[in-house]
């Protein structure tokens, strides 16, 4: 009766650690899932771009109405990229810099571009503070 009970008793711990594994697997793959979907990144998109500088707005508007628009920019892109969760940011910044690379719109040059997303995050005092970012050929991370 020992025998059977002690046997029993393993065969459910061996169960119980299966199914922690498998819950342990399928929450990685949901968090892989939260990765892989697309999100709006306009205002990073912009704030990268370098939408707000002084070249991109009429030279009509005074400086003191130029600057707000710039913070709000900023600000909103920071918004934005809280709202991503902390393991998937540099792999969103990727993906923006590659948007902007392939819109081939006007402002930064890319070189600008990259150098400016990698310190996203800690410009927005987020962590991780730094993302690897790709050059145009994709086999440098710089």
């Amino acid at each position: 009766m020992k025998t059977f009970f002690l046997l029993a008793l393993l065969a459910l711990a061996a169960i119980g650690g299966a199914t922690a594994q498998y819950e342990d697997l399928r929450n990685e793959g949901a968090h892989e899932t939260q990765c892989q979907e697309r999100r709006a990144m306009d205002a990073c998109r912009d704030h990268l771009m370098k939408q707000c500088t002084a070249s991109t707005m009429p030279i009509t508007w005074p400086w003191k109405w130029r600057l707000p628009s710039c913070r709000e920019l900023k600000h909103r892109c920071c918004n934005q990229l809280e709202q991503v969760p902390p393991s998937c940011r540099c792999k969103v910044i990727r993906s923006t810099v590659q948007e902007i690379q392939g819109s081939k719109q006007q402002g930064m040059t890319m070189s600008e571009v990259r150098q400016m997303a990698k310190t996203l995050p800690s410009i927005c005092n987020m962590y991780p503070t730094y993302c690897n970012i790709p050059t145009t050929s994709g086999d440098c991370y710089c």
